[in-house]
C-alpha cells in the first residue's frame, strides 16, 4: 500500500510533458492507494521550469491543482506518480 499525504514528494508530468518534482499541497479523496489502483487527486507546487522566472527568493513557484493519478487518466500530460 502507498500513501501520499500534504507535504508528500510526487513526479508530476505537466500539460506539455515536461517532468517536474513537485510537493503535493492537498488531496482528495483517500491518501492511501494500492499499486494497481489510482490515487487521490492532488494539488501540487512546482519550481517554474523557465529559469528566467526567478526572484529574490529563488525560481519561483507555480501550481499545478486537481492533478489526477497517471492511472486515473488517459491524457498523455497533467498527471503525476
Amino acid at each position: 500500500m502507498k500513501k501520499v499525504e500534504i507535504g508528500s514528494a510526487v513526479i508530476v508530468v505537466d500539460e506539455v510533458g515536461v517532468t517536474h518534482n513537485a510537493l503535493v499541497t492537498n488531496t482528495w479523496g483517500p491518501g492511501e492507494y494500492e499499486d494497481d489502483a489510482p490515487g487521490p487527486t492532488i494539488n501540487v507546487a512546482i519550481l517554474a521550469a523557465d529559469e528566467t522566472k526567478t526572484d529574490s527568493y529563488g525560481r519561483q513557484v507555480e501550481r499545478l491543482p486537481s492533478t489526477q493519478h497517471q492511472k486515473a487518466t488517459s491524457a498523455p500530460g497533467r498527471y503525476w506518480y
